[in-house]
């Protein structure tokens, strides 16, 4: 309950924080120190319209892990972000800032921290990076969960939990402009620092077509949902390999003649995106992948 309190102590300093930084934006706009290895759009990006960000860590944990390994992996992930702030060297219960050493673009381009855990053991840690990915954003993350591990911070295991083992992922994510809520679907998330980011415009669609309502459903008078996820290019095309389905894992599957009609809207969308059109998303004038999540909603009438 400690852990808690002290990171809603943290989100209400981050408010006033981000009060406070138009005074001073200007004074940081040119703090973008990562390095990139190959010369690119965005290593043009101008910072004078930049604003800030916080940016969180989170656990990534398998659909498949019981409730109480869920509780722990957030337990340490919760440790490892009070632990990355120290080594940010946070003042007061502020949020420290990530610049010099952590640029907007280590935080985009960062991997996540793998975490193999075992009762009998003491966890491992692997780093997996891109090619691309910020070395010095790394190296903190990985140094910030050791340094929970060997302090008494680490994995703890209960007498009654029956699992031997765990294994998840702990990732970086950013608020939206201006906002200090991180929002979206993550479950527990944790502010570790703040970072000015350049204004980011995500892919509009600007096609005339639609996925279109299957006649052989026509007869079941079915309506339905088809939620997918895919990657938009910087040419605003659809990238057919990147397409995935988007099922909650609390809704159970439809059966009888509701599975014919959800199957035939789902073929239905998955024919349809390979033609569709968008406006690429930007980060300042350059165009960039996107990853989007879009509901089509399927209607006879």
């Amino acid at each position: 309950m400690a852990r808690l309190n002290r990171i809603t102590w943290l989100l209400i300093a981050a408010a006033d924080c981000i009060a406070a930084w138009p005074s001073v934006l200007a004074a940081q706009s040119s703090f973008d120190t990562s390095a990139p290895r190959v010369r690119s759009c965005l290593d043009t990006v101008s910072m004078t319209d930049a604003r800030p960000k916080i940016a969180y860590i989170y656990a990534i944990v398998p659909d498949s892990a019981n409730p109480r390994l869920t509780q722990m992996a957030d337990e340490f992930t919760q440790s490892v972000a009070q632990y990355l702030r120290v080594l940010l060297k946070a003042h007061d219960d502020t949020l420290p800032a990530g610049e010099p050493l952590i640029g907007w673009r280590g935080v985009k381009q960062q991997g996540v921290l793998a975490v193999s855990a075992s009762r009998q053991a003491s966890p491992v840690f692997n780093l997996l990076s891109s090619t691309q990915n910020d070395s010095i954003a790394d190296t903190l993350l990985l140094r910030a969960a050791r340094s929970a591990q060997d302090q008494g911070d680490g994995i703890f295991w209960s007498s009654d939990e029956t699992s031997d083992s765990l294994a998840f992922s702990i990732g970086f994510a950013l608020s939206p402009q201006g906002k200090i809520e991180l929002g979206g679907s993550y479950r527990s998330a944790f502010p570790v620092f703040s970072v000015l980011s350049p204004p980011e415009t995500p892919a509009l669609f600007i096609g005339t077509s639609h996925p279109v309502y299957p006649l052989t459903t026509l007869q079941l008078g079915a309506t339905g949902v088809v939620i997918v996820q895919f990657k938009v290019d910087t040419a605003g095309h659809v990238l057919p390999e990147t397409v995935r389905e988007q099922w909650p894992s609390s809704t159970p599957r439809p059966t009888g003649d509701l599975l014919i009609a959800y199957t035939a809207f789902l073929q239905s969308v998955m024919t349809w995106l390979p033609t569709a059109a968008f406006k690429p998303a930007r980060i300042g004038s350059c165009p960039v992948n996107q990853l989007v999540e879009q509901p089509f909603t399927f209607d006879f009438r």
